[in-house]
């Protein structure tokens, strides 16, 4: 059998290291990787020699002319695509299974992690709202009083010249009593306009962070269900051959 050990990395997720065994029974190094492999989970069980009754089998006769560089050569042809691997994908999430994760597991993981990639984004989302949330409620309180001092000094205002009006003999004016009245009651309407500005921005902050919390509630049921199946194969450039050997299995 060839022994491959390799390393590879799919997009957005940590490097994956194995040891395959294939048999060597073929025509040509080519055709090794055509062969159904063997997975070996423990690389250090590989022992350096035989044990006293076993015998060498023969070598395969290409290798005479291809030798250990076109082995070398068809691993590194044939490995990528070799290790195109199974994974599951989830639309609500936007999360990727890893290498070899079982859809069950995949399932559970998301669960711990509270929604995946998306949920991340999502309670970053929520913890930006609710600090503009806290800021525009200081900004509508402050807007608040702000139209009670003003309305208690266009009361002020308007009283004084009402009693200006009654008791300022003839230099007393009406007129400009009215304009003394309606330039305090503008002030208080404009105080009022900047409170319900305030308010209206509360309330839309309030609504917007309800529906990022639901959002968060639902990217936290996981279904397996859902989860979409696809085959993807690391590029070549993530693709290496850490060692190829040449082994007996008995």
């Amino acid at each position: 059998h060839l022994l491959v050990k390799y390393a590879f990395r799919l997009k957005d997720q940590d490097e994956t290291i194995g040891v395959r065994l294939y048999p060597m029974e073929v025509s040509s190094p080519a055709e090794i990787f055509d062969t159904e492999h063997i997975d070996v989970s423990d690389e250090s069980a590989i022992s350096g020699e035989a044990p006293a009754s076993v015998r060498y089998g023969g070598l395969p006769p290409f290798l005479a002319a291809a030798g250990a560089k076109g082995l070398e050569k068809a691993a590194k042809d044939r490995l990528a695509d070799e290790l195109a691997t199974k994974v599951f994908y989830d639309a609500l999430t936007k999360t990727q299974s890893k290498a070899g994760e079982s859809r069950e597991d995949f399932a559970r993981r998301l669960s711990s992690d509270g929604g995946g990639a998306k949920a991340a984004r999502l309670n970053e989302k929520l913890e930006k709202k609710k600090l503009d949330l806290k800021r525009a409620s200081e900004d509508l309180e402050g807007r608040s009083q702000e139209k009670q001092a003003a309305m208690f000094k266009g009361a002020l205002e308007v009283g004084a010249s009402v009693l200006s009006s009654f008791f300022g003999g003839r230099r007393a004016n009406p007129i400009s009593t009215i304009k003394k009245g309606a330039s305090a009651m503008g002030g208080v309407t404009s105080k009022n306009r900047m409170e319900d500005n305030a308010e209206a921005r509360v309330e839309a902050l309030k609504q917007e962070i309800a529906g990022i919390e639901a959002e968060i509630a639902e990217a936290a049921e996981i279904d397996p269900a859902r989860f979409e199946e696809k085959t993807l194969a690391p590029a070549k450039t993530a693709t290496k051959l850490l060692r190829y050997d040449i082994v007996w299995v008995f």
